[in-house]
């Protein structure tokens, strides 16, 4: 494994920079590991709407993520876009608008915010997810 050890280090680098672009805090990156800060108010939404593409991750506001060899560079750029479409429902549902609805609807979140989503995420955002966004986003 000592040979992967390169890819684990530009994973973990991608997965810095992919955060930082999207305004979170992370820590300069020099091995595999990514340390970066999440505000509290997100964090409850943001595991719900990571485990809805089987992300599973542990949480707190100052988080570490590491790369290793089960995890590729197309699962990396995953989890980025799951953290950036969070961020545009949550920047949706602060806008106020009356029912966080799917597509065309009044309040509607954008498609690119939900394009992708295991069946039944949207349509049909877990309700747990929608009062926590709707919690973060005040």
């Amino acid at each position: 494994h000592v040979q992967r050890l390169a890819e684990d280090h530009a994973n973990a680098a991608r997965l810095g920079e992919g955060l930082a672009a999207l305004g979170f805090k992370v820590d300069p990156v020099q091995t595999n590991l990514v340390f970066f800060e999440i505000p509290a108010t997100d964090l409850a939404p943001l595991k719900l709407l990571l485990a809805t593409r089987n992300i599973l991750a542990t949480l707190g506001p100052k988080t570490r993520f590491a790369t290793h060899l089960d995890l590729s560079t197309e699962q990396v750029d995953i989890v980025i876009d799951t953290f950036r479409r969070y961020l545009e429902v949550k920047q949706h549902a602060a806008k106020g608008l009356p029912g966080l609805g799917v597509g065309g609807a009044p309040g509607a979140i954008p498609d690119s915010a939900t394009a992708g989503f295991p069946p039944g995420l949207p349509p049909g955002l877990p309700p747990e997810l929608l009062d926590a966004l709707n919690g973060a986003a005040r």
